[in-house]
C-alpha cells in the first residue's frame, strides 16, 4: 500500500486535480487500520471533499461508503448513515444501479430515509395505473375544485417520470404519459394540454392532448408551432 501511495503521491505532486483524492483515501485508509479514527475521519472527508471538485463521482462515493462503514464499525451509526446516503446518490447520478442494489441490501438501516421515499413513489405509481377507468374519463365535467385528485398539485412530475421509466416492468411510460396527460388536463379543466420532456440533451414534445384524443409522438420543442416555445423557454431560463 505504500508502494502505491508513494506513486500516486508523486503523480498528484504534477496533476493533484487526477490523484490528491486517491492518495488522500488512502491515507484514511490507513488511519483506519491503525487505529487513528480521528485522523482517518479526516482524510476520508479531504478525499470526499477533493474528487467533488474534481467530478470524480466514482471515487466520491467509494470514499463516502468507506467513510460510512468506518463510521459504523466505530459505532457511530447516525455519522455513518449521512455518509452512507452520500454514497447512494453518488452512486446513482453516476448509473452503477447494480452498486445501489447491493448498498440497499446490505445497509437498509442506514438508507431508510431512501427507502421509504420509493415505498411511497411506488404506491403512487400503482395509483396511477388504476386512474384510468370509465367513471375518470378526460371527458368529465367535474370542476377543479371538486376533484379529490388534484395531481397537479401534489405529484412532482419529474420525479415520477424517472422512478416510473425503473420500473417499466411495473407500468410502461407511454401509458404513464397518456394517463398523466388526461389526468392533468380534466384536473386542469384546460382544452389542451402537452408535456415535453429532455431526451439526449435535447427537449421534445412527447404528448398533446385535447379533449378528443391523446398523441404520442418525439417533436422537438424548438419551433415547434403546437406549443408556446417562447414563453416555455423564458419559463425554462429564469426558472
Amino acid at each position: 500500500m505504500e508502494t502505491h501511495q508513494t506513486t500516486l503521491a508523486k503523480w498528484a505532486h504534477h496533476a493533484p486535480m487526477n490523484y490528491q483524492h486517491k492518495v488522500d483515501l488512502l491515507e484514511a485508509e490507513k488511519c483506519r487500520v491503525l487505529g487513528k479514527n480521528y485522523e482517518a475521519g479526516d482524510w476520508y472527508d479531504r478525499a470526499i471533499s477533493a474528487a467533488k471538485a474534481n467530478g470524480y463521482i466514482q471515487e466520491e462515493a467509494l470514499a463516502n461508503e468507506l467513510a460510512a462503514k468506518f463510521y459504523l464499525d466505530w459505532g457511530k451509526e447516525k455519522v455513518a448513515a449521512g455518509y452512507m446516503l452520500e454514497a447512494y446518490y453518488c452512486y446513482a447520478k453516476w448509473g452503477s444501479y447494480a452498486k445501489t442494489d447491493d448498498l440497499e441490501r446490505r445497509y437498509p438501516h442506514l438508507l431508510r430515509p431512501i427507502l421509504q421515499q420509493a415505498a411511497q413513489r411506488l404506491t403512487v405509481l400503482e395509483t396511477l395505473a388504476c386512474i384510468a377507468t370509465p367513471a375518470y374519463s378526460i371527458h368529465s365535467t367535474r370542476s377543479h375544485s371538486s376533484s379529490s385528485s388534484s395531481l397537479n398539485n401534489t405529484l412532482d412530475f419529474a420525479t415520477l417520470l424517472q422512478v416510473s421509466q425503473a420500473l417499466s416492468s411495473t407500468i410502461q411510460l407511454d401509458e404513464l404519459l397518456q394517463t398523466l396527460t388526461q389526468t392533468m388536463l380534466e384536473n386542469s379543466g384546460a382544452d389542451k394540454c402537452a408535456l415535453m420532456l429532455c431526451q439526449d440533451e435535447q427537449w421534445q414534445v412527447r404528448v398533446i392532448s385535447d379533449l378528443t384524443q391523446t398523441t404520442l409522438q418525439e417533436v422537438p420543442l424548438e419551433n415547434n408551432p403546437n406549443v408556446p416555445v417562447q414563453l416555455i423557454q423564458y419559463v425554462k431560463n429564469t426558472l
